[in-house]
């Protein structure tokens, strides 16, 4: 059975400079915009009372939890855990500076948190990046 759900992005653009990330080095920049918080509450009731067919609500933002400690990332796994929201885990390795040691950390750090989803890229030296 299908279940379906809305994606509602919480922002646009990145503010990071990340000399891997290819969009806003080459398309977009580094502006970011956000939405107010009001207006993401409005569109989970509107979506609640006009959609009842809809069973999930995805919060999608590239850069939501960019730049986080570790430590508060942790706590917010847990605190999302407690209240059944489910964790997508994202990471990257291969960057400048990567040891054996980083990844077994990072590997070590994504079991710990044990997002429900996991992304792992490679980092890709793309044509117009800092990284190429």
């Amino acid at each position: 059975m299908k279940t379906l759900y809305v994606s509602i992005y919480t922002g646009r653009g990145c503010r990071s400079k990340c000399t891997f990330c290819l969009w806003p080095q080459t398309v977009g920049g580094h502006r970011y915009r956000t939405h107010p918080v009001e207006n993401m509450l409005a569109e989970v009731k509107w979506t609640r009372d006009n959609m009842p067919e809809v069973k999930e609500i995805m919060f999608d933002d590239d850069t939501f939890k960019k730049g986080l400690r570790t430590d508060i990332a942790r706590r917010f796994s847990e605190d999302c855990r407690k209240l059944d929201i489910k964790i997508h885990g994202t990471f990257i390795l291969g960057l400048p500076g990567e040891t054996q040691e980083t990844i077994e950390k990072t590997i070590e750090y994504a079991k710990e948190i044990n997002p429900h989803t996991i992304q792992v890229s490679l980092a890709a030296p793309y044509p117009g990046t800092r990284l190429y």
